[in-house]
């Protein structure tokens, strides 16, 4: 079991290592990665496209849906029209689609949160609204 998900790993690392940066815009059929907090077979076929930059070692990206806004780090690339990377950042997922004015009264109506987790859980999710609010505003 080992060997197979290191031959994995080492597969994305080459494709990351022989393809060009994702530029903003860049539109991808589904993401293929090779280390995350929350993947599951749903990213597969999740057509996402790159919102922004964050310096030379994050990329951006924002489903079709609109439901999710995450980022890659380390390495990314492509293949066979999907975005494929090898670790993934952070992860701002709704129930419902999140563009940049309901990020805004996200950050300033922030939802009531109960207990020391929930409330750090907001704190997280409000500090990454305000980034993807920053990139959303900086590439309009």
């Amino acid at each position: 079991m080992l060997s197979k998900r290191k031959e994995y790993r080492d597969e994305i690392y080459e494709i990351c290592q022989k393809s060009g940066d994702v530029n903003i815009n860049d539109h991808f059929t589904g993401v293929i990665l090779s280390e995350s907090k929350v993947y599951d077979k749903s990213y597969a076929s999740m057509p996402c496209k790159c919102i922004g930059k964050i310096g030379s070692s994050e990329r951006v990206f924002l489903t079709d849906d609109k439901l999710c806004y995450f980022s890659v780090t380390d390495g990314w690339g492509e293949k066979e029209g999907c975005l494929v990377a090898l670790e993934q950042g952070f992860v701002f997922r709704h129930d419902i689609p999140m563009e940049l004015e309901d990020l805004k009264v996200f950050v300033a109506e922030p939802p009531e949160a109960h207990g020391f987790a929930a409330n750090m859980k907001r704190c997280a999710e409000i500090r990454i609204a305000k980034t993807i609010i920053s990139i959303l505003e900086n590439n309009s």
